[in-house]
């Protein structure tokens, strides 16, 4: 079976169950001492296929876990906002995995100054913020993280985010959810609007 045929007929289920499967992470905590950069050379380094930003501040990783079967392709995003430690948890975690299917592609600690701060943005602001619909990423780490959703030519792409409450809508935040992108036509050039 293709690859786009696999993911529409159980694309949701494969999304829903990365998230499931990686909520449980206890791998990396946050600790005083301790580094994302300690945090990332304990995942599996063999895996790394990018490196992004190299020999900055912002330098960090992009991993690959491959199925031995043809499937989707899913980039998965943990870190955008570094305050949200269950993002970069839970992506950290799926570096690890092991999948009979498909490729994933990871960048656990998108943001790492962020991560390492321990604030929602990094020194270009709020990451997420800087994905425009329809136009160019607006820093440097966001063309790079870009380039490799591009690269990966993804059937999937989900952006890992704390949240407030299981189901429902908060005043200011929105429950656990997944946001489909507008339209069934894949396109490189188009983006979805930040939405958290």
């Amino acid at each position: 079976m293709k690859r786009r045929t696999l993911l529409a007929s159980g694309g949701t289920a494969l999304a829903g169950s990365m998230i499931a499967g990686g909520a449980a992470i206890r791998s990396i905590r946050r600790s005083p001492g301790r580094s994302v950069a300690r945090a990332e050379n304990a995942l599996d380094r063999d895996r790394i296929v990018e490196t992004l930003m190299e020999g900055t501040d912002r330098e960090t990783a992009a991993y690959e876990v491959d199925g031995s079967e043809e499937g989707p392709t899913a980039v998965i995003i943990g870190g955008v906002h570094g305050n949200e430690i269950n993002g970069y948890r839970v992506a950290a975690d799926v570096t690890g995995w092991e999948i009979d299917a498909g490729r994933l592609i990871v960048i656990p600690f998108a943001n790492v100054v962020a991560v390492e701060r321990n604030t929602r943005g990094g020194p270009d602001g709020d990451l997420n913020r800087l994905f425009p619909g329809g136009r160019e990423p607006e820093s440097d780490l966001a063309r790079a993280i870009w380039r490799v959703v591009e690269g990966a030519d993804p059937d999937l792409v989900i952006d890992l985010h704390r949240s407030r409450g299981l189901f429902n809508t908060h005043h200011r935040w929105v429950g656990q959810a997944i946001f489909p992108t507008e339209g069934a036509e894949r396109s490189t050039t188009r983006r979805p609007s930040s939405t958290t």
